[in-house]
């Protein structure tokens, strides 16, 4: 039991410091969740794309970052022609590929990486509440 305010704030900064071990931890697992989700669910026509899928940790806060490094990666997720497909809170980057118009290309979207990365956030925010409540 806390009896006073050191004592309250040396506690503080210990749970505060296991919080952010559980998340990294968490973070880290999700990522390689995403990443193999990601890999399986990705087209395999040539294998290329999907073996340049990866995820890294981020450099700005907790998390890890799930990246595809082929170039035609964003065609794949999204789509191309009058069959894009972006997912809500997707558009900022989805406006980063949009062509010039002269080729009229349709390309069905086959969305694996969002998907993978949604399920593996479900994933670590529900393990961490778990983990939270045993502190």
């Amino acid at each position: 039991m806390v009896t006073n305010l050191p004592q309250f704030k040396a506690y503080s900064n210990k749970l505060k410091k296991e919080v952010e071990q559980i998340a990294w931890k968490r973070s880290e697992e999700a990522g390689g969740m995403a990443e193999q989700l990601a890999k399986k669910n990705a087209p395999h026509d040539l294998g290329f794309h999907a073996q340049n899928i990866g995820h890294r940790p981020s450099t700005e806060n907790i998390g890890t970052v799930l990246y595809a490094n082929a170039k035609y990666a964003p065609y794949l997720e999204f789509g191309t022609g009058g069959t894009v497909d972006v997912p809500s809170g997707f558009e900022d980057l989805a406006k980063q590929f949009i062509g010039k118009g002269i080729k009229q290309i349709n390309l069905p979207a086959r969305p694996h990486i969002i998907p993978a990365a949604y399920k593996a956030k479900a994933f670590m925010e529900k393990q961490i509440l778990k983990d939270i409540e045993k502190l």
